[in-house]
């Protein structure tokens, strides 16, 4: 019985091993994600200039929210690139009237950089997080009916 234990522990060990990766990697694909979690409620772009888009639906499709950074997310992104993607997802024309323009002074740690200012228009709002011209990321929210379970996350 003992020659085998070994070789039969041997294979109990490399059927479990065989098992526990093929279901790791089964997990790894889009069919599995949305079998377990449901459809996206996102999807992320990359820009030419290396600033990431995620644009967050609500659930016909329409974008509610956006989330601009940069792919190293340690680098801040300035007005000139930040406007560039800004003029072409939220161009001023689609904006709607300008409404009122807020300085937010907001504490957070570890690194307490949550200042920021944030431009509310009819439409939508954009939000830039950080200093003058050196921003973590930027946001913009639209205020369309189908949008309002974002506002209402938002304030939790």
């Amino acid at each position: 019985m003992r020659t085998f234990t070994v070789p039969f522990r041997l294979a109990a060990i490399t059927a479990g091993a065989v098992l526990a990766f093929s279901s790791l990697v089964s997990a790894q694909n889009l069919t599995d994600l949305r079998k377990h979690y449901g459809d996206a409620i996102g999807e992320v772009y990359r820009t030419s200039n290396q600033l990431t888009v995620t644009a967050y639906f609500d659930e016909h499709g329409n974008i509610c929210r956006e989330h601009i950074e940069f792919e190293n997310r340690g680098r801040r992104i300035t007005d000139k690139e930040v406007n560039t993607v800004l003029d072409e997802i939220a161009p001023k024309s689609d904006r709607g009237t300008f409404k009122i323009g807020t300085f937010l002074n907001i504490i957070c740690l570890p690194d307490n950089d949550c200042g920021g200012v944030r431009e509310d228009y009819e439409r939508l709002a954009i939000t830039k997080i950080g200093g003058t011209n050196e921003y973590r990321y930027i946001s913009i929210d639209y205020h369309s009916a189908e949008c309002k379970h974002w506002e209402a996350d938002k304030k939790k």
